[in-house]
Formats: structure tokens, C-alpha cells, sequence
């Protein structure tokens, strides 16, 4: 994948999360809690692509590395809000405030906030990943539920695990990227800007799924 390219997909991904937080907008009515964490956690992923765009060096860094804490945050409270299993919960809040902890420190008393740190991404990844993997095995045993495929959350949850899932490999092969060609390069993180479109598109479709009475 050329440079070019690269310029369009990464537009288009960025992009792409105004679908689903318009669709928010459009159904207002139905969010419930999760679901207005979701739609202000799309409109935090605007402001880091546009902050991004302006701001590069250290300032990006800035702004990755906080919007790291931020979607952290919201992302966890999105399921502590659907789980219903009581240890699960607590052992989700402890594990959540022990990373906060853990990223408060080392981006401000250490002072990495203008660092490259692929450390935070790879935990806060593996963490979500293991809890949209969670949910999704709750879910399918649920004999509650019959038709998974109606559920809204279940498309939601499926763009996250897809999402995190995928970065934790992205962020494992980050000294790989620092020294392979420009074309391997545009490639790996062109495939992870496609699956961040996927992964609004299931966001998407979740959301226009959700109805007023659910």
C-alpha cells in the first residue's frame, strides 16, 4: 500500500465514526446509559483523529496517550453497565481502577505523557479484550436470549472485541513497524484502519437495532 492510499483509508476510518454517533443522535430516545457512553466516547474519538491531525511529535503523543486513559474509561463503564454478575463487576471496577492508577503515574510522576508508550495500549487492549470476550461467552449461554443476532449490544460488543482484539497483535509488533519498509508499514496499520470502520459499521448497526422499549 502506497502512501496515497493510506491518506484515503485513513480518512475514510476516521470518517466513519460520524455514522454511528449520528445514528445516537437520530435515536436519543432509546440510549440508555451504555449508550450514551458509546455516543461520547465517538465524539471523543473525533476530537483525537482531528487533534491528531493538527498536533504531531510530542504533542501527538500527548494526545494518544491521554485519549488511551479517556477511552479506557469509557469502554469499561459500557460494560459495567451491562454486566449483571455481581463478582464480575467488582472484579471489572478493580481491575479498571488499578489500571488508572497504574496510567495516571506513569504518564504524569514518570512524565511519559510525550512519550511513544506501547505498554498502556497493549494492557488497556488485552483488558477489553478479555472483557468483550467475557460478555460474549455470557451472552451465548444466556437461554434468555434466543435470537442473539436481534440483540443490540451484541453488535456493539462484537466491533470492540474485533477492535482491541486486533490491537493488542498491533501494538505487540510495534518495534517490527519502527524498521520494516513504508509499504509493510501503510499495510499492517492500513488493515487496522479497515477494521476500525468495521468496527463503527457494527457500532452502527447496534445502535439502530436498540429499541425504545428494550
Amino acid at each position: 500500500m502506497d502512501l496515497e492510499r493510506y491518506g484515503i483509508l485513513e480518512k475514510f476510518s476516521a470518517y466513519s465514526v460520524c455514522v454511528p454517533a449520528f445514528l445516537c443522535i437520530l435515536k436519543f430516545r432509546a440510549l440508555n446509559k451504555s449508550l450514551w457512553a458509546l455516543f461520547f466516547y465517538l465524539l471523543l474519538c473525533m476530537l483525537a483523529d482531528y487533534l491528531s491531525w493538527v498536533y504531531n511529535g510530542s504533542n501527538g503523543n500527548f494526545v494518544r496517550n491521554g485519549f488511551t486513559l479517556f477511552e479506557f474509561i469509557f469502554v469499561v463503564f459500557i460494560y459495567y453497565e451491562q454486566l449483571e454478575n455481581t463478582k464480575l463487576k467488582l472484579a471489572t471496577l478493580i481491575v479498571s481502577l488499578l489500571f488508572i492508577v497504574s496510567c495516571v503515574f506513569i504518564l504524569t510522576f514518570q512524565k511519559k505523557y510525550n512519550s511513544t508508550d506501547t505498554t498502556l495500549g497493549s494492557i488497556e487492549s488485552a483488558i477489553i479484550s478479555i472483557l468483550a470476550s467475557s460478555y460474549l461467552l455470557i451472552f451465548l449461554l444466556d437461554p434468555k436470549i434466543v435470537s442473539w443476532s436481534k440483540h443490540y449490544f451484541y453488535w456493539i460488543n462484537l466491533g470492540f472485541l474485533l477492535y482491541f482484539s486486533s490491537g493488542i497483535l498491533l501494538f505487540l509488533t510495534f518495534n517490527f513497524l519502527k524498521t520494516c519498509k513504508p509499504s509493510t508499514l501503510y499495510l499492517i496499520w492500513g488493515i487496522h484502519l479497515l477494521l476500525n470502520t468495521i468496527k463503527n459499521v457494527l457500532f452502527a448497526t447496534g445502535i439502530w437495532m436498540k429499541k425504545n422499549t428494550q
